[in-house]
């Protein structure tokens, strides 16, 4: 068994473990609600520490959620709104390219206000 052949089982395997379900909204139109399943991905960054320093400048860390999808399944676009709960509703940003079987974008979370009209599973 070869190491691409390794990686592809073992994120099989991860993505069969921490998908979720979510609905799609297709370009944002509630009328091509699409049931599929995805993996979110928070990425949590450290800025503003600077290496050796004691530590007395000011730190904050940012978030950027990530989704990733099985593209067997499911093909993201840019604009497509991903409803994962009723309060947890993502507009898909960019989109990397196809990595094997998955494609990953950058999500943005939306508002309460902006999430209505987008229910979850």
């Amino acid at each position: 068994m070869g190491l691409r052949t390794i990686k592809r089982n073992g994120s099989r395997d991860l993505h069969t473990a921490m998908k979720v379900p979510a609905i799609s909204y297709r370009g944002a139109a509630v009328s091509e609600a699409l049931p599929i399943d995805v993996r979110v991905h928070t990425k949590v960054a450290d800025l503003g520490r600077l290496a050796g320093t004691s530590l007395q400048f000011a730190e904050t860390r940012e978030r950027t959620p990530r989704l990733i999808f099985d593209t067997l399944v499911y093909a993201p676009g840019t604009g497509d709104v991903i409803a994962v709960t009723d309060t947890e509703v993502y507009r898909m940003g960019a989109i990397d390219p196809i990595d094997g079987e998955f494609q990953a974008g950058e999500a943005i979370l939306l508002s309460q206000q902006q999430a209505l009209g987008f229910p979850g599973p």
